[in-house]
């Protein structure tokens, strides 16, 4: 078309072959002799479908969006992360920024108030690691309730006659607790220590030595 800039009666004639369906039934029930130029062909198009335009989606939106109760780290990142892809040249600091203040308190949040990230690439990899831990931690005790529940309908059953069976604590603490485990993206070693630093789990505090011990044995 910018062959023919000069030529708007020309314009008017090829318009009608860009269009399909909807548009094209609207542009052939116009009224005979109701278009006079191209200006107001392109008049009566865009009041008529003013209101189909794209609406843009600012950083704004992103103050609407905050991780609800119960709702998993993951599922929320997934939703953050598509209100952000809908807003055009968004800052990853404004990003950074509503994200923290997003995330419901808990280990998470602690974890980036003592340990302030640079950017949304290293925010993203360290939420990776705590949603590992969290699915870890959902699983296990998942599996937990289940065992529980099997093992107490088991009792009901046999009633009050049979003694409890007792448990082997030594084999119990050896053998691995699930027959599958969430593959790991790090070494253990790493996990070990970020969930040390975050405090999800005990530090081992040494006992004090009693008195009359020989102090060159060791445990």
């Amino acid at each position: 078309m910018t062959l023919y800039k000069t030529d708007k009666a020309l314009w008017c004639k090829l318009f009608p072959t860009t269009l399909q369906e909807g548009p094209l039934g609207w542009f052939t029930k116009l009224p005979t002799s109701s278009v006079g130029s191209f200006k107001d062909l392109t008049t009566k198009f865009i009041t008529q479908y003013a209101t189909s335009r794209p609406h843009h989606t600012s950083s704004l939106s992103l103050l609407n969006v905050k991780q609800e109760k119960g709702e998993s780290l993951r599922a929320f990142m997934d939703r953050f992360s598509k209100v952000c892809m809908s807003i055009r040249n968004l800052m990853p600091k404004i990003a950074m920024h509503h994200l923290v203040g997003a995330i419901q308190p808990g280990k998470f949040t602690e974890n980036l108030i003592k340990r302030p990230v640079r950017d949304m690439d290293e925010l993203r990899t360290r939420a990776t690691k705590f949603m590992q831990i969290e699915e870890h931690v959902d699983y296990h005790k998942a599996y937990q309730a289940e065992t529980t529940s099997k093992e107490s309908k088991k009792e009901k059953g046999r009633g009050n006659r049979l003694e409890p069976k007792r448990v082997d604590r030594f084999k119990e603490n050896c053998d691995p607790r699930f027959n599958s485990y969430t593959p790991l993206t790090v070494r253990r070693g790493r996990i070990l220590d970020e969930a040390l630093q975050a405090e999800l789990i005990p530090t081992l505090k040494s006992s004090q030595t009693p008195q009359n011990t020989n102090t060159s044995k060791h445990c």
